[in-house]
């Protein structure tokens, strides 16, 4: 909390017996917590499908637990992170449209699998400026500790021949089930960290 620091006869005056437990903000962080971690269900109506962005996940009991519609209580902090990286994302592709290259065809495609039935949604798909190339992109907001494990930017890679297979496996994998889908099948594209 801001509060006057000075011990001045008019500091005083302004604020008459506030003392420094009054000052204590705890009781916010404590509030939003508890707001937050109303919002969450261990429970939730069985799912039909996986998820897209759990394709990277190898635990086959974790892949059935979410599919029985068990959920995973998250950390308010964490959760307050993912809404940060959701808000991100918003601004990314806004920029991106800004810019012109939002292929405004497909905002927000569904990747849609039958045989097992998968169910993703894209991020976003630009095309390259005076190519026409349509490129799937996932956005992906990491800890300034994650970033020191990307490689250097580059050209297009196969995903194989990246160090990202090492540290960001998953999101090769998330990427992959969207660019092959039945309906989108788009052969290039990129993870913007």
């Amino acid at each position: 909390m801001i509060t006057p620091n000075r011990t001045s006869r008019v500091a005083s005056v302004l604020r008459p017996g506030v003392t420094r437990s009054d000052d204590d903000c705890s009781w916010l962080s404590s509030t939003l917590d508890e707001a937050l971690n109303r919002q969450q269900r261990l429970w939730a109506s069985p799912q039909q499908h996986v998820r897209g962005s759990s394709a990277g996940t190898q635990c086959s009991r974790s892949l059935t637990f979410q599919a029985m519609g068990h959920r995973t209580t998250v950390p308010a902090r964490i959760m307050r992170i993912f809404e940060v990286g959701r808000r991100l994302e918003d601004a990314v592709v806004e920029n991106m449209r800004s810019a012109g290259i939002l292929d405004e065809a497909s905002p927000q495609l569904d990747a849609v699998y039958t045989d097992p039935p998968i169910v993703g949604r894209i991020d976003c798909i630009i095309k390259r400026p005076g190519t026409g190339v349509r490129l799937l992109v996932e956005i992906k907001s990491i800890s300034d500790k994650r970033f020191d494990n990307l490689p250097p930017g580059h050209g297009f890679t196969p995903a194989s021949g990246s160090s990202l297979m090492k540290n960001f496996r998953g999101y090769l994998a998330q990427w992959n089930v969207y660019a092959w889908a039945p309906t989108v099948n788009i052969e290039r594209g990129l993870i913007l960290f």
